[in-house]
C-alpha cells in the first residue's frame, strides 16, 4: 500500500488541521477494522478477475496509524498473509502465476509499478514496457496523482 494506492484512505488525516491530526490518527487507529480495495484485471480468454488489497486492523497496523507511520503499512501487509492481509501486487501476481492474466496487464493495473516489475522478473516473466505508449503511461500516472 502506498500513497497512490489504498494508502489514499489515510489522506483523510491530512484534511484536518495539524492540531487535530493526532486525535484523528488515534480515533482511526482505534476504530479501523479493515480496508479493502480492488481492481479488475482482463482475464486471458475474456472476462475479468478482481485483484484485492486487503488491510486488517491488527494491532501492528493500529500502532503505525497512531504513530503517523502509514508509509510502513505495506510492509505489515506483505508479512501478514497468515491473517488474511495482502497487497494488490501479491494478488495480481497470483493470477499471473496461474496464467490467468498476462504480465503486461499485471503491470498496467498495478499501482506499485516498480514493485510489480520486480515481482514479475523474480517469477521469470519479462515484459517490454517500451511497448506501452507514453500517453497511456501519463494517463495512468495522472489518475493516481
Amino acid at each position: 500500500m502506498d500513497r497512490k494506492g489504498m494508502g489514499g484512505v489515510f489522506r483523510i488525516i491530512d484534511q484536518f488541521p495539524p492540531a487535530q491530526q493526532n486525535q484523528i490518527r488515534m480515533m482511526l487507529s482505534e476504530s479501523l477494522k479493515g480496508v479493502l480495495s480492488q481492481t479488475l484485471l482482463k482475464k486471458k480468454g475474456g472476462g475479468r478477475l478482481a485483484a484485492h488489497d486487503i488491510l486488517l486492523g491488527a494491532s501492528s497496523v493500529s500502532n503505525l496509524i497512531r504513530e503517523g507511520k502509514t508509509f510502513q503499512i505495506s510492509s505489515i501487509m506483505q508479512t501478514s498473509s497468515n491473517i488474511g492481509m495482502q497487497t494488490l501486487n501479491d494478488s495480481i501476481m497470483y493470477y499471473v502465476r496461474k496464467r490467468l492474466v498476462e504480465p503486461l496487464e499485471a503491470y498496467m493495473k498495478a499501482v506499485d509499478k516498480s514493485g510489480i516489475l520486480q515481482q514479475l522478473e523474480e517469477a521469470g516473466y519479462k515484459i517490454d514496457i517500451s511497448k506501452i505508449s507514453d500517453q497511456v503511461k501519463s494517463k495512468a500516472d495522472d489518475f493516481w496523482e
